[in-house]
């Protein structure tokens, strides 16, 4: 999308240093360095100085709810 967009090309951008591997398993991402939405939120956040504490809690969150949907795809597989 950004490089389809002059206009968002304009816009200043954060690059994320040292993110961690992502933990976002319901899609496969075409990048080892991809995150999810949120997760890149939470670490730019963090780089800006936001506590790292309330971001910790909303990954957690996040981890949850990977873990949820890891549940439903492995309980509701299709039969062969």
């Amino acid at each position: 999308m950004l490089h389809l967009n002059p206009q968002l090309q304009q816009l200043p951008r954060l690059a994320l240093r040292e993110a961690p591997a992502s933990q976002y398993h319901i899609r496969k991402a075409h990048r080892a360095d991809q995150l999810s939405t949120l997760e890149a939120t939470c670490h730019a956040l963090l780089q800006l100085g936001e506590p790292a504490d309330a971001l910790q809690r909303l990954l957690l969150a996040f981890d949850g709810f990977v873990a949820q949907q890891a549940r439903y795809k492995n309980t509701h597989r299709a039969s062969p």
